[in-house]
């Protein structure tokens, strides 16, 4: 049984976002039943400890320390998105795999078999903060489950795993700036349907 990971922590004020975030550090760091996911796991502790320092930063109040705070916390839940979304790739787990981890799911409805069509890009722009993107693509069909998005710094030659999205919308952060990128986008479905990779878009990262 495949099942989805609910992404309802995104909408946790900080004081729960860190309960959870340190939960699920602590279940998944150097357990064996995670073994492939301990890179992520790792970006994500780092994450958690700037975005805490941020938010205890932020308390003192002042426009710039809030805006530090906001973009940590976007940073620390991209992070756990990808998480998140390289478990759900565990399609033949059962449900202790993913409740071990510290997440909640339900399981993924089944839709259609049919190949899915090939994503096009809408934009990709310079992010909020230095070494990011934001992207979006046209539409996001029903068949489709997540978004996945790879870059390349070499003209193409050789790709990166970016990030994952639930919907149209994607960030991809931690990038070497200064530099001319190559993104492109693919729509993943149910029974490992997989579409065409979209028509690369470029842009110079600051």
């Amino acid at each position: 049984m495949a099942y989805n990971i609910l992404l309802d922590f995104k909408k946790y004020p900080d004081p729960n976002l860190v309960i959870f975030a340190k939960n699920v550090n602590t279940r998944m760091k150097d357990n064996a039943r995670y073994l492939t996911e301990q890179p992520q796991v790792d970006k994500c502790i780092a994450s958690l400890q700037g975005f805490e320092s941020a938010v205890t930063d932020a308390q003192d109040g002042g426009r710039v320390l809030n805006q530090i705070r906001t973009e940590m916390r976007s940073i620390m839940l991209t992070d756990f998105t990808v998480l998140a979304k390289m478990l759900e790739l565990h399609v033949n787990e059962d449900l202790t795999f993913f409740t071990e981890a510290g997440f909640f799911v339900r399981k993924r409805p089944v839709r259609s078999e049919l190949p899915l069509e090939r994503p096009i890009l809408k934009f990709i722009k310079q992010g909020i903060l230095s070494g990011s993107i934001d992207g979006e693509v046209e539409n996001f069909p029903i068949q489709v489950t997540q978004l996945g998005v790879r870059y390349s710094t070499d003209h193409g030659t050789t790709w990166q795993n970016g990030t994952y999205s639930s919907g149209k919308r994607f960030t991809l952060s931690g990038l070497n700036p200064r530099k001319e990128h190559l993104v492109a986008v693919v729509f993943l479905g149910t029974q490992q349907r997989m579409s065409d990779w979209s028509e690369a878009m470029q842009l110079f990262v600051l």
